[in-house]
């Protein structure tokens, strides 16, 4: 096995992880805007619904 080969996998590994022991609560990140999007979306009806509950 070349020792590069070898250097790619462990950054995979490496990147593996780090993913896998990132807590649950940190932010993900989306790759596509729509995701995003949705994200914003649902994040300012929960806001919304506070704010109308708080209101009412």
């Amino acid at each position: 096995m070349p020792l590069d080969e070898y250097e790619k996998d462990s950054e995979k590994e490496k990147k593996m992880r780090k993913a896998m022991r990132r807590p649950q609560s940190s932010p993900i990140i989306f790759s596509s805007p729509n995701q995003r999007q949705g994200c914003r979306l649902t994040f300012e009806g929960e806001r919304l619904k506070k704010v109308s509950k708080t209101n009412a």
